[in-house]
């Protein structure tokens, strides 16, 4: 029971967190639980011994393209590709840039914000991605190359914060003091 009592509390806590917390907490849970889902198919395809191929398959319907024809066909991946990530260090730096520069950004332009430039940043980097891989030589030859990760929709954050308050101090590695 206590085991029982533990994993109740932790989900009230988890679902309080989720309510309370802001827009940027919000989003870390959707891009956490993303993950998990998409670790749990890996795992069953794995243990099954089934093809990886239909994991990459199912992955490649999220994720952001560098063919033309391909974002077209799938507009929704202008916005699911920044919900799914590689690998746990992937979703971790940008879990944690997201919660200290959502955090803060929240506090100064509010929850709803937050969401509307985490999804703006999301279709600049696909947008950008799409371009930069159709137009320079290098990029092109190497074919069409899936995107995914939050990281343009993150760091449109972090530097929406670093424009609306460029003076604001902030410690590096909880040392150094510098300003955005």
């Amino acid at each position: 029971t206590l085991f029982i009592n533990m994993n109740s509390s932790m989900k009230n806590q988890i679902s309080q967190q989720f309510k309370n917390g802001g827009m940027s907490i919000k989003l870390l849970y959707i891009n956490l639980g993303v993950y998990i889902v998409f670790s749990i198919i890996w795992i069953i395809i794995r243990l099954l011994k089934l093809d990886i191929a239909s994991y990459y398959s199912l992955q490649n319907i999220f994720s952001f393209n560098s063919d033309i024809l391909l974002s077209i066909i799938k507009p929704w991946t202008f916005i699911t590709y920044s919900f799914i990530h590689g690998n746990i260090m992937h979703l971790f730096s940008n879990m944690l840039v997201l919660f200290f520069a959502g955090k803060m950004l929240e506090g100064f332009l509010g929850k709803k914000r937050i969401l509307s430039i985490y999804i703006i940043g999301g279709l600049a980097g696909a947008v950008f991605y799409l371009i930069s891989h159709n137009i320079f030589p290098l990029l092109l030859e190497r074919g069409n190359i899936p995107m995914i990760g939050a990281s343009a929709s993150v760091f449109a954050i972090l530097t929406a914060l670093a424009i609306y308050v460029p003076n604001y101090e902030v410690f590096l590695f909880g040392v150094f003091k510098v300003k955005l």
